[in-house]
C-alpha cells in the first residue's frame, strides 16, 4: 500500500505530462516500481515500510525531473493525435456496420428465402437441369443453378452471384448473364427475368421461344476485355 510520501511523488510526475490519457498508465507503473523497490528494502536492509517506500522514492530521483523525461517520451501532439485517431477509426467502423447492416438482412432474406426459381411452376417443367458451374468474372463469381424450360417453350436460367471484394469494378457492372445461344449458333434474347439485391444475389433469365428440339445451351461472353463461354447440356424434354 502506498504511503502519503509516495502518493506527492506520484503527482507531482504526472502534473508534469500533458497527455493526460497515459497519466494513469504511467503512475500504475510507478507505483509498482516503488512498491517492488520498497519490498526489496524491507528485505536486504531490514527497514519498516514507511522507511522503504520513502528510501525507494529517494533512489528513483528528482520528481519533477521524471515528469519532464516522461512528457518528452509521451508527446502530447502525437499521443493526442493518436488518441483521436483511433476515436475516428472506432466510429467510422461504426458507420460502415451500421450501413452494411441493411444489406446483411437484404442478402441474409435472399439466401433463406427469395429463389427466383419458384417463380416458375413446378408442374409446368418439360426439362430440368442443375449444372452448378462458376463463372468467374473479375471479382464477380457467378453460380449457374438450374436450367428449366417450361410448356411455353421459355427456358429459364437460375444463378446466384456475389463479388469477393466490396470496391467497385472500375467502370464495370455486372448487369447479368448475357449471350445466349443453342448448339447451332442461334441467337436468343432475355425474355425477362428477375434479381435480387445484397450482398449475394440469386437471379433469373429467361428466353421466349427456345425450341425444344435444342440439346445445348452456350453462354458467351467476349467484350471489355472480359470473357467466359460455357455449354450446357438441356437433357431430354420430358412427353407431353
Amino acid at each position: 500500500m502506498l504511503l502519503p510520501e509516495s502518493r506527492n511523488f506520484l503527482n507531482k510526475v504526472v502534473k508534469r505530462v500533458h497527455f493526460f490519457p497515459d497519466r494513469a498508465d504511467i503512475e500504475l507503473e510507478l507505483s509498482a516500481h516503488i512498491e517492488d523497490s520498497a519490498l526489496f528494502l524491507q528485505k536486504e536492509e531490514q527497514l519498516d515500510e514507511r522507511e522503504a517506500q520513502i528510501k525507494a522514492i529517494e533512489r528513483m530521483g528528482n520528481a519533477e525531473e521524471i515528469g519532464t523525461a516522461l512528457n518528452r517520451q509521451h508527446n502530447p501532439f502525437l499521443g493526442y493525435l493518436w488518441y483521436f485517431s483511433r476515436i475516428i477509426m472506432v466510429m467510422l467502423c461504426i458507420v460502415v456496420i451500421l450501413q452494411s447492416i441493411p444489406m446483411l438482412l437484404v442478402s441474409g432474406w435472399t439466401i433463406v428465402f427469395d429463389h427466383p426459381i419458384r417463380d416458375i411452376p413446378k408442374e409446368t417443367y418439360v426439362r430440368h437441369v442443375e449444372p452448378n458451374i462458376v463463372i468467374k468474372l473479375d471479382d464477380r463469381r457467378i453460380r449457374i443453378t438450374d436450367v428449366i424450360q417450361s410448356e411455353d417453350g421459355s427456358l429459364h436460367i437460375c444463378y446466384s452471384h456475389y463479388s469477393l471484394s466490396f470496391s467497385s469494378l472500375h467502370g464495370w457492372s455486372f448487369g447479368g448473364l448475357t449471350g445466349f445461344q443453342d448448339e447451332d449458333g442461334n441467337t436468343y434474347f432475355s425474355g425477362g427475368g428477375r434479381g435480387t439485391a445484397g450482398l449475394y444475389n440469386r437471379a433469373r433469365r429467361s428466353l421466349e421461344n427456345f425450341p425444344f428440339d435444342k440439346e445445348i445451351l452456350i453462354i458467351e461472353l467476349d467484350r471489355a476485355g472480359r470473357y467466359y463461354r460455357v455449354k450446357i447440356p438441356l437433357g431430354e424434354v420430358k412427353q407431353q
